[in-house]
């Protein structure tokens, strides 16, 4: 369940209640294997106690990231570490992670097809089931880019402020 958290006062409590009622927008609208899936809301959007009921996630892209690093420092070993069982390791960890760029990509490729940006794409924000599916979460930054935001110039520019997301 995602809500608002309790310490966040005035100005704060206000922008997090129009970020999670937009997250609970978007993600209404979305179906894909690869984005997190709405299962029902809490109270109504702007609420202080409106929640998000999602998916839950066994464990996040950075926390798996250390993980792999971890696996591949036992992999390597000395000499014999590029032979046999060894090798193989290295390439399912390999293997692992093009998968997990491939899942994500899809998931963007996703959301672009509908114009829409996630503006804080980063490894906290990307996450695992439990069988091990990438799913990308968070949208509560994302923006719908529509005909008006277009720059004068015409083309795919768009006008951004720039000001979302973490660095």
């Amino acid at each position: 369940i995602k809500r608002l958290r309790n310490s966040l006062m005035g100005e704060d409590i206000l922008d997090a209640a129009i970020d999670l009622a937009r997250e609970g927008e978007f993600l209404a609208t979305l179906n894909h294997p690869n984005i997190i899936k709405i299962r029902g809301t809490i109270e109504v959007p702007g609420d202080p106690k409106f929640a998000l009921v999602l998916d839950r996630l066994a464990e996040t892209l950075d926390v798996r990231i250390n993980r792999w690093r971890l696996e591949k420092k036992q992999s390597k070993g000395k000499f014999m570490g590029v032979f046999g069982k060894k090798k193989k390791e290295l390439k399912r960890l390999w293997l692992d992670r093009l998968l997990v760029g491939y899942d994500l990509s899809g998931a963007l490729q996703y959301l672009h097809a509908r114009s829409i940006l996630h503006r804080d794409i980063k490894a906290e924000n990307i996450g695992f089931d439990i069988r091990g599916d990438l799913k990308l979460f968070d949208l509560g930054l994302s923006k719908e880019l529509k005909p008006c935001d277009r720059d004068a110039d015409g083309g795919d520019v768009y006008q951004s402020s720039g000001l979302a997301g973490t660095r």
